[in-house]
């Protein structure tokens, strides 16, 4: 072959090989660009690629989603997108800063990754920009990426808001508490932690939970409480903890673990104030099982201990019951404070005669039950022997207040074969029968000192029942009274008021009017005087006189409006006595009137208050009196 020949098969030979080539690398090309625009479609970001122009080569589904744009992808290659983003600007929270952010980005042709863009509707992006070189640094295009993280977005504001949710909680709880890690030692504490404990941040962090709480006391309940956090438990106790000054607080205490990524990171432990609780739970308590106004013992604790004692070995078993003597009447008539104070006192009494090992307890309004373990029947009788020789003492010694008598009986069960509630009932009805024996006596021992506190009253000792009597018999001779009646008179005279014992002196002494309520209280003294009556054997004859002395001739007195001769004789000779003796005698309310004056008023009301014959009688009576000390 000639040398032309062979070269001109040698250069076809080449272009053939070249020409293999480049067929091999444009097959190449369009395989990656298959696999790319596959990529680029099946990914969950919104994609576009642009030459240097900005005109499209690459665009996804995704990307069209993302800004609404209605065309296929495959109808957007070649658009130029440099108009596009004044077109959907309005999709953004910030319309006019996107078209700009576009622009400064190409300008300076640097990647920026996870730039983030919020659109109006609420949508958040993260976008990546990569512009694009050849080998020899020429550029040739722009790569731009959207990705939606929007629900990411969404988690990490919620876990901010938790965050700041839990530190507000933690900061601003009403209860105390401390954030300590896995090895006790404590990392945080808020307000109320300093508040309850007294210790600040600075002075504790770092610290061993327990020794600060504790005051250092080892194998203390709080430290096993701590262990149990931190091994994973939650706990939730009441237990004393220790403030900085030493002081103990009762406590609710709440240990909460901590887990942060599946890993232990210390605990809380919550800290509630509960001393005011426990206080009034111990108060409570205490009420439950004892009488408010003595102290002692109430009915439940004593039946309580009857049961308890039925099968012990605290054989025998003595029970002494006690009733305080006349505590109605003292009710009834003086008022119930000092019905209250007779039982405070009565309380005291059997208090400090019995042992320290004897169960007292108030059973009823006026009945106490002493219960005497280990006591046989002598042993029974000597202490209440004592309790009464107590009140015999305490009668001579405090004069200044009503007089003390009790009724007792008492009873023994020597082995468990006899119930107690059996030995109870002996000795209470031992206690009835010795009330019934001394019931008149008690009484009239009451009224006696009652009949002593009217005499203190300040009008009484100026003379005021002995001048009453006098006058009052004077009328009852001169209208020919029974002697029946005239000692009844006598007697009236002296004790018409009894009934004011139970009238505060606040009332009975003020100066100047009283009002409507204090002179109701005023007004129940006849009442209050006549139970007193009843319950004497020496003033039940006068009873019904005590009730009617306020009743006025024309039915306008109390209790009951009588009028005219529906009143005792000696109630209106005593309501005339008395009105002018208090008229012509100096009185809280007002000073003394001239005689004159006063028989003025007895006329002027003769007819409406008083009994008019009556009146005249005792003025003619005021006229020979007068006659004869002239003489």
């Amino acid at each position: 072959m000639s040398v032309g020949k062979q070269r001109r098969h040698n250069s076809y030979h080449n272009s053939s090989q070249e020409l293999s080539r480049l067929e091999k690398v444009n097959r190449e090309i369009e395989e990656n660009l298959v696999r790319f625009r596959a990529m680029v479609n099946n990914t969950h970001a919104g994609i576009v690629a642009e030459d240097q122009n900005r005109n499209i080569i690459i665009i996804n589904q995704m990307f069209c989603d993302i800004f609404n744009i209605q065309a296929r992808p495959e109808e957007l290659v070649g658009f130029d997108c440099s108009g596009a983003t004044e077109a959907v600007k309005h999709l953004l929270a910030e319309p006019d800063l996107f078209p700009r952010r576009i622009s400064e980005i190409i300008s300076k042709q640097e990647t920026v990754i996870a730039e983030e863009i919020k659109f109006a509707d609420g949508r958040v992006y993260e976008r990546d920009y990569i512009p694009v070189f050849t080998e020899d640094k020429t550029f040739i295009g722009h790569m731009w990426q959207y990705r939606d993280v929007s629900s990411r977005k969404r988690s990490e504001e919620s876990i901010i808001y938790q965050n700041k949710l839990l530190k507000a909680l933690f900061k601003n709880s009403t209860d105390a508490i401390v954030y300590f890690d896995q090895y006790h030692h404590i990392i945080d504490i808020n307000d109320n932690f300093y508040k309850l404990f007294g210790y600040r941040l600075a002075e504790i962090k770092g610290f061993n939970v327990d020794d600060v709480l504790d005051k250092g006391k080892k194998d203390s309940a709080d430290r096993d409480f701590t262990s149990q956090v931190l091994s994973g438990r939650k706990i939730v106790a009441e237990d004393t903890r220790y403030t900085k000054c030493g002081r103990p607080v009762e406590a609710l205490i709440k240990g909460i673990p901590v887990h942060i990524n599946n890993q232990f990171a210390g605990g809380f432990g919550i800290y509630t104030d509960i001393t005011d609780k426990k206080r009034y739970e111990t108060q409570l308590k205490f009420l439950s099982l004892h009488d408010q106004l003595t102290g002692l013992y109430n009915r439940t604790y004593f039946e309580d201990e009857l049961d308890r004692l039925d099968n012990s070995r605290e054989y025998p078993v003595t029970i002494i019951s006690v009733d305080l003597d006349g505590l109605k009447l003292v009710n009834d008539t003086v008022g119930h404070e000092q019905g209250d104070r007779l039982l405070i006192n009565c309380a005291a009494i059997l208090k400090q005669t019995l042992r320290i090992s004897d169960i007292l307890a108030r059973v009823g309004g006026d009945e106490f039950v002493a219960i005497l373990p280990r006591t046989g029947y002598p042993s029974g009788a000597e202490i209440a022997g004592r309790i009464q020789s107590a009140v015999e003492i305490f009668n001579r010694e405090k004069q200044e207040h009503l007089p003390l008598s009790i009724s007792l009986g008492h009873a023994t069960s020597e082995e468990p074969g006899k119930p107690l509630q059996k030995v109870f009932k002996e000795a209470d009805d031992l206690m009835y029968r010795a009330k019934l024996h001394k019931g008149v006596d008690a009484r009239a021992q009451i009224i006696q000192s009652l009949l002593a506190t009217l005499g203190e009253r300040d009008y009484i000792t100026e003379g005021h029942a002995r001048r009453l009597e006098r006058l009052c018999v004077m009328i009852g001779e001169q209208i020919r009274l029974s002697n029946k009646q005239l000692s009844d008179l006598r007697l009236l005279a002296q004790v018409h008021d009894l009934g004011k014992v139970g009238t505060p002196d606040n009332i009975l002494f003020k100066e100047g009017s009283l009002t409507d309520q204090e002179w109701q209280t005023m007004k129940q003294h006849s009442e209050k005087g006549y139970r007193i009556a009843l319950s004497s054997a020496d003033l039940t004859g006068i009873a019904n006189l005590i009730l009617k002395h306020h009743e006025h001739w024309d039915g306008s007195g109390y209790p009951l409006c009588l009028k005219g001769d529906d009143i005792p004789i000696e109630c209106r000779i005593l309501a005339i006595v008395d009105a002018y003796d208090a008229m012509t005698s100096d009185r809280p309310y007002r000073k003394t009137m001239t005689k004159e004056k006063a028989i003025k008023e007895l006329k002027k009301n003769a007819g409406s208050q008083f009994d008019p014959n009556l009146v005249q009688t005792f003025l003619s009576i005021l006229e020979m009196d007068d006659h004869r000390e002239n003489k």
